[in-house]
């Protein structure tokens, strides 16, 4: 699904709750429910975990053009049957007064998120030593 790339008219100026952005999200809420229903539907629930990923962040708040440039750190989203509902990571601290330029740190590098998907969900442990050693 492409159009995250919102560096202007990302809300909506008089209303930050709608907009572009809030659009797009409603999508993927609608799509990941459609798929999940469909996971269901077929039985197949203890055999699915899904996860949504961006390839890059936004910043802490908007440019002058409504919108936000690239950021440093972006959520990950797993869902399915067999995920531990909750938030890993700390929220950050958000300094008194941000500018456009802020980011907020990076807690979890992508690469060791997939490693651990890979290791604990898709590739049975001895599998995935046989394949690497």
């Amino acid at each position: 699904m492409k159009g995250f790339d919102t560096h202007q008219d990302q809300v909506d100026a008089s209303n930050a709750t709608q907009g572009v952005h809030a659009n797009l999200l409603k999508k993927v809420s609608e799509a990941i429910t459609c798929f999940w229903e469909d996971v269901i539907h077929m039985g197949r629930e203890e055999d699915v975990t899904g996860m949504t990923f961006s390839e890059f962040g936004r910043r802490i708040i908007s440019n002058a053009s409504y919108g936000t440039d690239h950021g440093s750190s972006q959520p990950i989203i797993f869902f399915g049957k067999n995920t531990n509902a909750g938030i890993i990571g700390v929220n950050p601290v958000i300094p008194d007064k941000v500018t456009v330029e802020d980011n907020l740190p990076l807690q979890y590098d992508f690469r060791s998120v997939y490693a651990s998907l890979l290791e604990n969900w898709l590739v049975p442990a001895n599998l995935l030593y046989r394949m690497c050693c």
